[in-house]
C-alpha cells in the first residue's frame, strides 16, 4: 500500500529516516522507486547518513505493522460509516451522539450486555474485521 506520487514516497522515505533517527535533518529532492534508487537524500546540520538499505530494511517493516493493522482501519471505516449516517428524523445527528443515545436506550431496556442494540452492532463489525 505504497502511495504512488512522488511527493507521498518521500513522506514515506522520511517517516522511515525518523523512525532510525527522530533528530536526522535531511532533503529528499526525488523519490521515483519504492526500492529508493530514484531517491537523492541529502543529510543536513551533520545528520550521520542513513544507507539506503537500512531506510529500505525500515521502510519494509513499516510495511509489514501497516498491512497487519488493516484490520483496525477497516473496523474504524464500518464504525464511521455505521454511526455516522443521517437518522431517520433528519436531524443529521450521528457519530458518538448516536453510539450513546443506543447505550441509553440499551441500558433503559436492561440491555446493557450482550444483548443491546450497540453490543451487536459492534460485534457485527468486529466478527467481519477480525485481529489477525
Amino acid at each position: 500500500m505504497w502511495p504512488e506520487d512522488k511527493y507521498d514516497r518521500s513522506r514515506v522515505i522520511g517517516r522511515a529516516i525518523h523512525k532510525i533517527n527522530p533528530e536526522a535533518h535531511y532533503t529528499i529532492t526525488a523519490a521515483n522507486d519504492r526500492d529508493l534508487d530514484g531517491a537523492v537524500i541529502e543529510w543536513l546540520e551533520g545528520t550521520t547518513p542513513i544507507s539506503k538499505a537500512d531506510i529500505a530494511a525500515k521502510m519494509d517493516e513499516e510495511q509489514i505493522i501497516y498491512d497487519n493493522r488493516l484490520y483496525r482501519r477497516q473496523r474504524r471505516d464500518a464504525i464511521y460509516k455505521l454511526f455516522n449516517r443521517t437518522l431517520s428524523d433528519g436531524d443529521g445527528e450521528g457519530g458518538w451522539e448516536l453510539q450513546l443515545d443506543l447505550m441509553y436506550h440499551d441500558m433503559e431496556a436492561g440491555k446493557f450486555d450482550s444483548t443491546g442494540e450497540w453490543f451487536k452492532a459492534i460485534k457485527e463489525i468486529k466478527d467481519k474485521y477480525p485481529k489477525p
